[in-house]
């Protein structure tokens, strides 16, 4: 059982000689199983205190282990086992009947397998974790979870689930694994859809078990430490012209953190890797993004990730908006994406997006584009530059990311310029929703006609699905004075009032008479109009000790790591990145229930009242019960923090996103829908 540190694979076929089975072992057919094939030295007092957790809030659940399968056993150490796991049963109230001890021998990876056959859920231990025994499970079938901590030897398991894109089986406390060993077996099915997963990934032959794929990989990486060791490269990483080869420096095989403490980490590249690839159809052709929604939040994400993608596939990507400088824009020109300004801005000056020719007349005919991607923040969006687009026989698609019920009324928006849309719309190669709901609207209530319109929900980046970082937890709670015990409420949006601060500030002055009151503490994001306002209504209810506003940020990727869970009280809104990236990291979602927010969070989270049809007060009301909660108990508020990071996996990763836009777009430059893109 214990065979070193690599992954046993042998004869994967052999028939167990050892029977063991659910009714020999007085398990009955609908009993929650936990089991383990993690040896005796590595169930540790804390795995055992852990377990037991798990054991309490799964009622009538068993644990099975085998921690003295293969090897000579003498009777003192099962007993000492055995009566040591006992005491910790018994402090928590938990039958000792619930621990299945399985003490026959179990000599080959066939009958570690059939033992393990037997469970519903895989167990592994902490601080040392078993990577044989994670194989074992995987390649049986199990949902398997790991919890994570600092040193190698407590993240060898984890990293197997990571390699199968499975991040959401791994868990960075215990609180954590508790919530999610409770959801798997209560959850019929998120465990029926982990184990069709985990079945699919073990067929495709993942790397671990490719013997082959490890000693390339081994011998690789000792090569580039040597090389390392004495300044130049090494001959195996060095292609024929005497270039590093891809991959050979800071490849997966030997990576190191450089990031010193207390540095700021920016938002990670939404592209799907960062390296260029020759791709023959995009080679060359001219793709614009003309934007009226510059910055770096959820249009400009969308915007920056599609630019980078077409970059790295050889396209000469363009990017068109009012002039900015953010980190976005910076990474854009390393990338070589050429950046045109518009000779206004376009928040300021809204109305001259559907009036003014002269911007996008001057830049067609400078820099002649094979594509228009148009991003719009509304319906309204770049009127007079389709017009141009039109007049220059220029294709285009449009992507529409927010669509109102109803638009306010302009002076300068006329009947003539609602003809004009639906003009547009109807000469345009594709319109791109970010949700079900948008796409009905457009078609509803906006003139798009039947045989236009596809969904395409954004997508993040795989930094948002990574475990939550623990140090910058502590770092930011540390610099902002937030206790280690709160429950820390997030939110990630512009201080604007469709953004419904307002209703967070309600339901502060609710909270004020709470049991739970000093437990919650609330940190902002965001710059914009409204700060005065928002500022004054927290000193007004005297909540600046609880509430952390913190201006614009760069470094949201690390206050999710902080927060317990996410708030968007919004009036309006699209298709919210924020809550995919809150979601992607395993955190409890509260939102209004706008646009296409019900869509995003489906049957997670927590769904707030339209503050468009319900009162002020009850979006407060709802958002108080939410948070209060969660607040009493935090397993369940990470167990639903759990199905939101499951959906976030299954729905928004960026690889998808960019997949089916650039095939969208494809198609509008003339290839075949059934050709790779």
């Amino acid at each position: 059982m214990t065979e070193g540190k690599r992954v046993s694979n042998e004869r994967p076929d052999e028939t167990p000689t050892v029977p063991c089975s659910r009714e020999e072992l007085g398990i009955g057919a609908d009993e929650a199983v936990f089991i383990t094939a993690s040896p005796a030295e590595v169930i540790s007092a804390e795995t055992q205190e852990t377990w037991t957790r798990i054991l309490a809030v799964v009622p009538g659940s068993l644990l099975a282990v085998a921690p003295f399968a293969g090897r000579e056993t003498r009777e003192e150490d099962v007993s000492s086992f055995v009566s040591a796991f006992e005491r910790v049963l018994a402090t928590h109230g938990v039958d000792d009947q619930r621990l299945i001890v399985f003490l026959r021998d179990l000599p080959t990876r066939a009958d570690m397998r059939a033992f393990l056959k037997l469970g519903d859920v895989y167990l592994d231990a902490h601080p040392q974790s078993d990577l044989q025994g994670m194989a074992d499970a995987l390649m049986a079938g199990l949902p398997a979870l790991s919890w994570q901590g600092k040193t190698s030897r407590s993240r060898a398991a984890a990293a197997l689930l990571r390699d199968l894109r499975m991040d959401e089986l791994v868990a960075n406390t215990a609180d954590e694994l508790v919530a999610k060993a409770r959801r798997l077996a209560t959850d019929a099915a998120w465990q029926a859809d982990v184990r069709k997963r985990v079945a699919e990934a073990i067929e495709a032959k993942p790397r671990f078990l490719d013997p082959e794929w490890y000693a390339r990989e081994a011998g690789s990486a000792v090569e580039l430490l040597l090389a390392q060791e004495d300044g130049s490269p090494n001959p195996g990483a060095m292609d024929a012209h005497g270039n590093l080869k891809s991959g050979s420096s800071g490849s997966a095989c030997v990576s190191v953190d450089r990031m010193t403490e207390g540095e700021t980490r920016t938002a990670p590249t939404a592209a799907m890797t960062s390296e260029p690839v020759d791709d023959p159809f995009w080679r060359g052709k001219r793709v614009m993004v003309y934007t009226d929604l510059p910055g770096i939040y959820g249009v400009g994400q969308y915007n920056h990730a599609l630019l980078c993608e077409l970059a790295r596939r050889g396209a000469q990507a363009i990017c068109v908006q009012t002039k900015d400088d953010n980190p976005l824009v910076r990474e854009r020109e390393r990338l070589g994406v050429e950046h045109v300004w518009l000779s206004y801005h376009t928040r300021r000056e809204f109305e001259r997006t559907f009036t003014d020719m002269k911007d996008p007349s001057r830049i067609f005919k400078k820099h002649p584009p094979d594509l228009v991607v148009f991003s719009n923040c509304s319906p309204r969006s770049n009127l007079a530059a389709k017009r141009v687009a039109m007049q220059r026989k220029v294709p285009y698609v449009i992507a529409e990311s927010y669509v109102p019920t109803e638009l306010i009324s302009l002076p300068q928006w006329t009947r003539e310029c609602e003809t004009q849309r639906a003009t547009q719309y109807r000469a345009a190669r594709q319109i791109i929703a970010v949700s079900q709901d948008n796409l009905k609207l457009l078609r509803e209530r906006y003139g798009m006609p039947g045989d236009k319109g596809v969904v395409i929900h954004y997508g993040r980046p795989e930094a948002y699905f990574a475990p939550r970082d623990e140090a910058a937890r502590k770092r930011l709670r540390s610099e902002f004075g937030i206790p280690d015990s709160a429950m820390l409420c997030f939110t990630a949006a512009r201080l604007d009032p469709v953004k419904g601060y307002q209703y967070q500030v309600r339901a502060l002055a609710k909270l004020k008479e709470s049991a739970l009151r000093s437990k919650l503490y609330f940190a902002w994001a965001g710059a914009g109009p409204a700060e005065a306002d928002v500022r004054e209504g927290v000193r007004l209810l005297d909540a600046d000790e609880c509430v952390r506003i913190l201006g614009e940020r760069n470094d949201v990727l690390d206050w999710l790591s902080a927060a317990d869970c996410f708030v968007l009280t919004s009036r309006a809104e699209g298709m919210p990145i924020c809550i995919m990236e809150a979601m992607a990291k395993g955190l409890p979602v509260a939102a209004t229930a706008v646009s296409g927010i019900p869509e995003e969070l489906g049957d997670t989270g927590c769904l707030l009242p339209d503050p468009n049809t319900a009162s002020p007060d009850d979006v407060a009301s709802a958002l108080v019960q939410a948070l209060e909660g969660w607040a009493r108990d935090p397993v369940q508020r990470l167990s639903e923090g759990e199905r939101c990071r499951a959906r976030a996996c299954a729905m928004f990763r960026v690889e998808r996103m960019l997949e089916q836009t650039l095939a969208v777009l494809a198609q509008a430059l003339g290839r075949s829908a059934n050709t790779s893109t």
